[in-house]
């Protein structure tokens, strides 16, 4: 078919792309072209990170030919494509999913007779975002606690492979007499800021401000993606109860396994608090604990634990173990792979 050349203001087109939820880079090249004669164009697609103003990636469409009239325009039409990544795009090149944030996505359409400029543009924004939010954990909401927190914990959002780069802040502030927990986050001086978290729970030890038993405290966990806010949870709210039990060590925090024999210990005192991270797929592991400065015995107690996908908080009570012990327990996974974590049994002051 021979195609005469288009010039502008004959031809427009509009991009029919989702303006909100998981979008799969293949969606961006859902296209209407209007002609007003035959001709063949390229159409070039640039997306920038409407937050930071910074180029994500680019991307030119093979010539294609469209027809006077009305052209519905796919990814098959268009391909093969070739593509420009500047940003850090994650899994995006691989699985194709655009990541969590806000986008423009600007199309140019090019005559490929003429070389010249644009013949039509159009914008439309993008969001991204996550189909299951971030859920807090523990403590549960308006708890009343026994025992001082030692851990704050959390469950990522879903799905995983639109976060690049997650990282996760943590904010606690005392609520007032009268406030909400809303108002006291959006009011109140923080007790508690940490950022950048690479986990998904954080130990709080006695080392931090201690916490007062006749206050409520209200807490929150924001995620990021590459710095930038993707996320936030809900807040959740707690307190002590009157007589709490200020006995609790630095111990009562949770350490995770490490794959290295060579790990730095931890100290427990009433009960051993573990996180091992379940990426062999288990649903039941073989554990061994060994008392190091009794080279005789060795092996003190060994079983089995049941398991589930990803990570598992893990409690085993200490009575029977002796105070200022250096032990040493061990996970052996399915993998044939040994984790493990040196510890001192104390005393309980």
């Amino acid at each position: 078919m021979l195609m005469s050349a288009i010039t502008f203001g004959q031809v427009s087109f509009s991009a029919q792309v989702p303006p909100y939820g998981i979008v799969h880079k293949d969606q961006l090249w859902n296209l209407v072209v209007v002609s007003g004669q035959n001709g063949s164009v390229t159409i070039q697609l640039d997306v920038v990170n409407k937050l930071t103003n910074q180029p994500v990636f680019s991307a030119t469409s093979k010539t294609i030919s469209i027809t006077k009239g009305s052209n519905r325009v796919q990814i098959a039409e268009v391909s093969p494509l070739t593509y420009s990544y500047y940003a850090n795009g994650g899994n995006f090149q691989t699985d194709g999913l655009l990541p969590v944030g806000e986008y423009t996505a600007c199309y140019t359409l090019v005559n490929t007779h003429l070389k010249e400029a644009a013949m039509a543009q159009d914008c439309v924004p993008i969001q991204v975002q996550l189909l299951s939010p971030l859920l807090l954990n523990y403590p549960a909401d308006k708890s009343i606690l026994s025992e001082p927190v030692s851990l704050f914990s959390w469950i990522p959002p879903a799905p995983a492979t639109l976060l690049n780069n997650p990282t996760y802040d943590l904010t606690m502030v005392e609520v007032g007499q009268g406030q909400s927990q809303l108002s006291a986050i959006q009011q109140n001086i923080p007790v508690l800021s940490v950022k950048n978290l690479q986990t998904n729970f954080y130990n709080y030890t006695l080392s931090a401000q201690a916490l007062d038993t006749s206050k409520t405290y209200a807490w929150y966990i924001t995620v990021n993606n590459n710095g930038q806010p993707a996320g936030q949870s809900d807040i959740w709210s707690f307190r002590y109860k009157k007589q709490l039990n200020t006995s609790i060590t630095e111990s009562d925090a949770f350490y995770s396994l490490k794959l290295s024999s060579e790990a730095a210990y931890a100290v427990f005192s009433n009960s051993l608090k573990i996180i091992y991270q379940n990426d062999a797929g288990d649903t039941i592991t073989h554990y061994s604990i060994s008392d190091l400065k009794e080279v005789k015995q060795g092996l003190i107690a060994e079983g089995d634990v049941k398991l589930t996908p990803g990570q598992n908080f893990i409690e085993m009570p200490l009575s029977k173990f002796h105070d200022d012990r250096l032990y040493v327990i061990s996970f052996v996974n399915g993998r044939k792979e040994q984790w493990s974590l040196k510890f001192i049994k104390a005393k309980r002051k």
